[in-house]
C-alpha cells in the first residue's frame, strides 16, 4: 500500500495557491525527504497527506482509496503526523502522551487497557526513550519531545510516518538519533516523509528526494542524483557547493562556507558558481 498525493492545489488566499499541482507518493521501506524553502508549501502538503487539510483541487490516495472517503479514526490508523512544533500544555507523562497514540483503535468512552500500555512501552523502548516513561512530557529536551512524538506514532501502529523537520533546532547528535530511528523504522516495513532544510541529511538518509519550489515539485528521485547545486541555488536564492570526501560521503553546504583560499579544490559545475569540492573533513557514518 502507497500513500499518494495526484495533482493536489492549495490556496489560503484565494488565486495565490501555496501547492500548484503537486504529485508525490510515499512508498513502504522508503524515506522520502521533501526540501523547499520557507513558504514553498511542506507543512502545507504533509496536512494534506494526513488528512488534515483537504486539498482544493486533485486527491489523496490511501492504496486505491480516497483518503478524504475514510472516517478520521481510520485515517489515523494509517498515518502519523509528527508536527514540528509541539507545546505542552499539561504536565502529561511520557507514557501518557505516547498512549495518546492508541486513541484510534478505542471506543469512543474506552480507557486504554493493558495491551494499549504495553504497545505504547514498546513504541517508547523503540524510540530509547523507555527510561522516560514517567517523566512529565513538559521537561524534555527538544530532540526527547521528538522522539516521544514518534514514539506516539507507533503507538499508532502507523504505517505512514509523516514528519515536519524532525532534524530542525536539533543538535547533530539528536539530528542523527532522530534520523537514524527513521531509517530503522522504515526498514521495518514503514513509510517515513520528512521535510527538512538540509540537503546533506537528505544524501545521508534518505531513499530518495523532491525539491519543492513556487508551489511546484521541480525534482524527485535519489537524492544522490536529485538534490543538484543548481537546482538549491534556483530554489533558495544561494550559491550551494557539493562536497566529496575521501570516505565517499557527500555534503551540500551552502557556498559562503567554503574559505576562498579552497577554491583551487573545487570543480566547477555547469550553470553554477561551484559545485563540487573535495574534503577529508566529512564525517563518516
Amino acid at each position: 500500500m502507497r500513500l499518494s498525493a495526484r495533482g493536489l492545489t492549495y490556496a489560503y488566499v484565494p488565486e495565490k495557491p501555496v501547492l500548484r499541482g503537486v504529485s508525490v507518493e510515499i512508498r513502504p521501506g522508503e524515506v522520502l525527504f521533501l526540501l523547499g524553502p520557507n513558504g514553498s508549501g511542506k507543512t502545507t502538503l504533509l496536512e494534506c497527506l494526513g488528512g488534515l487539510r483537504r486539498p482544493h483541487e486533485g486527491r489523496v490516495l490511501l492504496g486505491d482509496v480516497d483518503l478524504y472517503r475514510l472516517p478520521p479514526r481510520e485515517r489515523a490508523r494509517a498515518i502519523g503526523y509528527v508536527p514540528q512544533v509541539h507545546r505542552p500544555v499539561f504536565g502529561y507523562s511520557v507514557l501518557e502522551v505516547v498512549l495518546m497514540g492508541r486513541t484510534p483503535h478505542l471506543g469512543a468512552f474506552s480507557a486504554p487497557g493493558r495491551g494499549d500500555e504495553e504497545i505504547a512501552r514498546e513504541a517508547l523502548e523503540a524510540v530509547g526513550l523507555s527510561g522516560f516513561a514517567g517523566r512529565p512530557y513538559t521537561q524534555l529536551s527538544g530532540g526527547e519531545m521528538r522522539l516521544a512524538l514518534i514514539a506516539r506514532a507507533l503507538a499508532q501502529e502507523a504505517r505512514f510516518l509523516l514528519l515536519d523537520e524532525p532534524d530542525a533546532h536539533l543538535d547533530p547528535k539528536h539530528q542523527h538519533e532522530v534520523l537514524s530511528l527513521a531509517r530503522a523504522l522504515v526498514g521495518r516495513g514503514l513509510a517515513a516523509l520528512i521535510t527538512s532544510h538540509n540537503p546533506t541529511n537528505a544524501l545521508l538518509y534518505g531513499d530518495r528526494a523532491a525539491l519543492l519550489h513556487g508551489g511546484r515539485v521541480v525534482v524527485n528521485g535519489p537524492p544522490g542524483e536529485a538534490l543538484s547545486p543548481e537546482l538549491l541555488r534556483d530554489a533558495y536564492g544561494l550559491e550551494f557547493v557539493l562536497l566529496s570526501g575521501d570516505n565517499g560521503h557527500r555534503a551540500l553546504v551552502p557556498a559562503q562556507g567554503i574559505p576562498a583560499n579552497a577554491s583551487a579544490d573545487r570543480e566547477r559545475g555547469t550553470g553554477s558558481a561551484s559545485s563540487r569540492a573535495s574534503s577529508e573533513s566529512l564525517p563518516a557514518a
